[in-house]
């Protein structure tokens, strides 16, 4: 009786974390993830109006929205 009581404990948690990751998937900080061509294109049609650069992360500040 005890080690079904402990497995339902497990799938349950296991449940709640699968849970906890869809959602966080779904309410995700609102990033966009662009390809490098895009991000040239944005430079070279001069969209960019500041950026910074950290390790492996560039953050862009446009004049307007990217894909409207």
């Amino acid at each position: 009786m005890k080690k079904r009581r402990g497995l339902s404990v497990v799938l349950y948690l296991l449940g709640l974390v699968l849970l906890f990751s869809w959602i966080t998937s779904l309410f995700g900080n609102g990033t966009d993830n662009l390809t490098y061509s895009q991000v040239v294109q944005l430079f070279e049609r001069e969209q960019v109006k500041s950026f910074v650069v950290e390790e492996n992360k560039i953050e862009l500040q446009l004049h307007n929205p990217y894909d409207g």
